[in-house]
């Protein structure tokens, strides 16, 4: 075992094991080794986001995706899928949504934690029986929800998705005592 743990061991430490990095127009993803880098598979809503991105001046630069060593979806890179959601059903909150998840990786220093668009990334799931994204209710909470639209500072027009998903899921106000 010793030559071919060594060579494992070489392979994991030198070739295969690195940094993340995540393209900002994109979302694309990669692992970076000393040696060489590999990209992950794409996924839906790629030529979306980059068309998006050329309009708003999103760069198609690489950078690393912080907090996320070794994991194998490289960690907070998992906003851009949910994404495509927003983007089709509203295109100026997908905008903002990638404006924000973009600044995130391109200026880590500017956030303290996730960006305001990674609560509404995580409303979202994939369908595969219906090949499409929905509103995952188990993850969507009207609060949560209203709270980070005021972050990104985006009212909802009239008659619009989200407008029509604010009337769904009024907020669940409190009196300043905690009761009902």
């Amino acid at each position: 075992m010793g030559a071919v743990g060594a060579l494992i061991a070489f392979v994991d430490a030198f070739l295969v094991v690195g940094d993340c990095q995540v393209r900002l127009d994109s979302g694309d993803t990669r692992y970076k080794g000393l040696l060489f880098s590999f990209p992950r598979s794409s996924f839906r809503g790629r030529e979306q986001f980059i068309a998006a991105s050329k309009e708003l001046g999103i760069p198609s630069e690489w950078h690393d995706v912080h907090g996320a060593p070794s994991c194998p979806c490289c960690g907070p890179a998992y906003l851009y899928p949910g994404l495509e959601f927003w983007l089709e059903k509203e295109p100026e909150l997908g905008k903002l949504m990638l404006v924000d998840i973009a600044d995130y990786f391109e200026h880590p220093e500017r956030h303290d934690g996730m960006p305001p668009a990674a609560s509404l990334c995580r409303m979202v799931k994939w369908v595969e029986e219906t090949g499409s994204y929905k509103i995952d209710r188990s993850n969507f909470s009207g609060p949560e929800f209203e709270f980070a639209l005021s972050e990104m500072g985006y009212s909802p027009a009239p008659g619009g998705y989200v407008s029509k998903l604010c009337e769904d899921s009024p907020s669940e106000r409190r009196k300043p005592d905690g009761n009902d």
